[in-house]
């Protein structure tokens, strides 16, 4: 006689890639790099948006948008994305090349209140602003840390076989509720110097950010000794 095995989840569920992260109410986009993970013992989770970017008095730092579980009122997983979620102008910006929006996937986030912004404690608490005024990804950036509606694209090649479905299940138990947030140490963070809380005002304020453009992909998180490491 024959038994059926009933597949049980991995404890612990990490997905990191590149992605184009895009803030529709404010029309801006930037090129980032993605963490999630879903503990499934433990119920909790994380949504963590890091970017390398050039600072003015400080040269590059890595900073990271923090979505806590509980900042989210609902995830939609779009397997297949279409042309009102990203427009045409979007696609060189995507990581990995796409044709047309159909081979895009799409992550919606609708958040209750705005994410943390992780910065390095070696800024002294300093606004901070963009070393060159053209960088359009710093620009984009700064307007998605303000942003309650933000939209992960993916080119469906970063996806593997199961990655749509673990990505359903982690949205639908952030959607219910379920998971709190994930402990984070905060002293593992730039080169062990730690790192302050902050939300979008840590950001000089600035007029209307620079048209999209291919060359304003980011440096995708990589590690530079001396530097803030969000850790994973």
């Amino acid at each position: 006689m024959s038994t059926t095995t009933i597949a049980t989840p991995e404890p612990l569920w990490v997905f990191e890639k590149a992605v184009l992260v895009h803030a529709p109410e404010f029309d801006v986009a930037c090129t980032a790099r993605l963490r999630m993970a879903h503990d499934h013992n433990t119920d909790q989770g994380s949504v963590s948006i890091r970017i390398q970017l050039e600072l003015a008095n400080f040269g590059k730092q890595l900073l990271m948008l923090n979505i806590r579980p509980e900042l989210v009122d609902t995830c939609t997983v779009v397997p297949k994305s279409n042309d009102n979620l990203i427009p045409s102008r979007l696609f060189p910006l995507v990581p990995v090349s796409v044709t047309n929006s159909a081979t895009v996937s799409t992550l919606i986030l609708c958040l209750n209140s705005t994410g943390v912004v992780l910065v390095p404690r070696s800024t002294n608490d300093t606004t901070l602003s963009a070393a060159k005024p053209t960088d359009a990804a710093f620009h984009a950036f700064q307007r998605i840390c303000r942003s309650n509606i933000i939209h992960l694209h993916f080119s469906k090649q970063q996806l593997k076989n199961d990655d749509i479905r673990q990505l359903r299940t982690f949205s639908g138990a952030l959607r219910a509720g379920l998971l709190s947030a994930q402990p984070f140490d905060y002293k593992r963070l730039d080169a062990g110097r730690g790192a302050i809380e902050k939300d979008w005002r840590v950001f000089e304020a600035s007029d209307d950010p620079p048209a999209y453009a291919a060359s304003a992909k980011s440096v995708l998180g990589k590690r530079t000794r001396g530097k803030f490491i969000p850790g994973s």
